[in-house]
């Protein structure tokens, strides 16, 4: 068998291995100067302090990177006149308008996975204050977890119509009008008051198309059914006829803004994109609004 050749150090020299291995002095060495960084596992492992309400929590930058754009340009604005944000007590990178519990949510989702979620001991407000600190700092896989937990977890169709507005998830919307609609009970005043008089109307007018419409009439008619029925017969109360009444419902009702207020969504209003870390107090940066 051909003997491999190694150097001896000293002189350049090469002399055979006994073994027919190559000494790993043997192979070609990378230049650190020519080394690129890896672009996933060369890793942030510098740490951030934000001030959240009256708490300073000290975490890693990186997965704030990683998942939200709008952490990330924080981390990309420092202040020359008085450094860097985020490095000390004295000066935190300030998250306005953000509960401690919602922070934590967050973090939650970055350091615990899935022991923080997905199991029967996860409260549903705690998946709700993670899709609202999501949705606001545009973090994409935490919103998808928020909103995977909240479909598992709630089925009030009151709750899920103002979660899908304020957070814009309108796969909710429609499911949610349906069941409302599909229900014997008509809505009662508390609920009416919860949604506010647009979506009441919405619901109002689809109930009343599902149960009198011209449409309906023939079906109680080819069912046989005249003058009082204790219950509706299943073909009334479909789920796909609701759904198209629904839809066209929704379709059909004319936008009311109000003018005293500006033609901005309190979602988007909340939802981090006018952030552009120019304005900041001095000693502390503050994120989006």
């Amino acid at each position: 068998m051909a003997s491999i050749s190694i150097s001896d150090g000293a002189n350049g020299a090469t002399k055979p291995s006994e073994n027919g291995i190559a000494s790993p002095n043997a192979a070609a060495s990378t230049s650190p100067t020519t080394a690129s960084r890896n672009p996933r596992y060369y890793l942030d492992d510098s740490m951030a302090i934000f001030l959240v309400e009256s708490q300073l929590y000290k975490v890693h930058r990186y997965f704030f990177r990683l998942e939200s754009v709008i952490f990330d340009s924080m981390f990309d604005c420092p202040a020359p006149d008085v450094g860097q944000d985020g490095n000390t007590d004295n000066q935190p990178i300030e998250i306005p308008e953000v509960t401690c519990q919602q922070f934590e949510a967050l973090l939650d989702h970055f350091y615990d996975g899935k022991q923080a979620y997905f199991n029967d001991s996860t409260p549903l407000q705690k998946y709700i204050d993670l899709l609202s600190i999501s949705h606001r700092f545009e973090c994409t896989t935490a919103r998808e977890r928020a909103i995977k937990g909240i479909d598992a977890a709630t089925t009030n169709p009151i709750q899920m119509i103002d979660l899908a507005e304020v957070y814009d998830v309108p796969k909710w919307l429609t499911p949610a009008y349906v069941e409302l609609c599909r229900r014997e009970e008509p809505l009662n005043e508390s609920e009416a008051m919860d949604l506010g008089p647009r979506k009441t109307i919405i619901i109002c007018r689809a109930r009343e198309t599902i149960r009198t419409s011209p449409e309906t009439r023939r079906l109680l008619d080819y069912n046989g059914y005249y003058g009082y029925w204790s219950t509706w017969p299943q073909n009334i109360l479909e789920e796909s006829r609701v759904q198209r009444i629904v839809n066209e419902c929704l379709a059909n009702l004319p936008e009311t803004p109000n003018p005293l207020q500006p033609a901005v969504s309190e979602a988007t209003s909340q939802s981090g994109q006018g952030w552009g870390g120019k304005k900041k107090a001095k000693g502390k940066k503050k994120a989006a609004v």
